[in-house]
């Protein structure tokens, strides 16, 4: 007992603000060194192209060249500086998915052993039906469909009679609605399910009291008591467990969210200085990439809050006795 709440501890002290922080901040700043030579790169073809764009009617034989230069410079480094959350968001939604699916027959076990095994049974389909869907959704769909947002905005700014941003919103919007539905079906459903079945959990257990205190002769009171104090420890294994797997998922999560974070700054840096110089072109392209990077922090903060919830939903889940 002294082992368990010594955990319990250093986990509760692992979801402070400032634990977080910490390594929110450190993830940041390392995203920043990988990303400071595209940076450098991207920071410095724009003002070379500001400054080109000032003497563009001494040099225009030479300034459609100079454009298309630029632009196709401009685009390899808005792709090279956003290609790594691609691989780092698919790698942590895996790692999470692969996580709750290792957690769903311990978990089973648990709410077994305290009392709530309809909950138990109901709750293991549907936890394994979305894993399942995230997992499938991620991969064939979401981020496939992010890569073609950023690559139908790289060609958009080589295009100067056709605007191709109609298709681009039409993708962010169908991603971000398909990510918002899922979700929040999910996570209803979930509740409504605990909910229902945890009334029928109090019942079977209240009835398993009764009959063991007035069916077993003498000892039928000793029996209950100690159904009491089986229950009230199993459910405190169960607090540590499902505390123990919310500090997994969030410092899971940090390291793909700082590299969004240090990404989206600098998309949001290249944007400041494109419509400064005057290269709105330039500026569009940086405002279609931030929008892809809204799209993969949506699909990665959603699939995190609805396995929280999962979680917490695992742990709140008690029969009263």
């Amino acid at each position: 007992m002294e082992n368990a709440i010594s955990q319990a501890k250093e986990l509760t002290q692992q979801l402070s603000a400032k634990k977080v922080f910490e390594t929110l901040s450190f993830g940041i700043s390392e995203c920043f060194k990988n990303l400071s030579a595209s940076l450098g790169i991207g920071i410095a073809v724009l003002l070379l192209s500001g400054v080109l764009s000032c003497f563009s009617d001494s040099f225009s034989s030479y300034s459609a060249i100079f454009e298309c230069i630029s632009c196709l410079s401009l685009v390899i480094c808005s792709l090279s500086i956003i290609d790594s959350c691609f691989d780092t968001v698919g790698r942590c939604i895996e790692a999470l998915c692969a996580y709750m699916t290792s957690f769903i027959p311990i978990g089973t076990a648990l709410l077994y052993a305290s009392g709530n095994s309809i909950t138990a049974s109901s709750g293991t389909l549907i936890n394994s039906f979305f894993i399942s869907t995230v997992q499938i959704l991620s991969a064939s769909l979401i981020i496939p469909s992010v890569k073609a947002i950023c690559c139908i905005t790289a060609v958009n700014v080589f295009c100067k009679k056709t605007n191709l941003s109609g298709i681009v919103s039409f993708f962010k919007s169908s991603c971000l609605w398909i990510i918002g539905l899922s979700f929040t079906a999910f996570s209803a459903i979930l509740s409504m399910q605990s909910i229902l079945t945890s009334g029928a959990d109090n019942l079977a257990i209240k009835g398993l009291k009764f009959s063991a205190a007035r069916l077993i002769p003498i000892a039928g009171g000793m029996v209950s008591e100690s159904l009491k104090t089986v229950i009230a420890s199993m459910n405190y294994i169960k607090s540590v467990t499902g505390i123990g797997a919310v500090v997994y998922i969030i410092y899971t999560i940090l390291i793909p969210i700082s590299a969004i974070i240090a990404t989206k700054l600098c998309m949001f840096l290249l944007t400041a200085i494109s419509k400064a110089t005057g290269l709105e072109k330039r500026a569009m392209l940086f405002d279609g990439m931030q929008g892809a990077l809204n799209i993969l922090s949506a699909l990665l903060l959603g699939c995190c809050i609805s396995f929280i919830i999962c979680i917490v939903l695992f742990i709140k889940i008690t029969v009263t006795l």
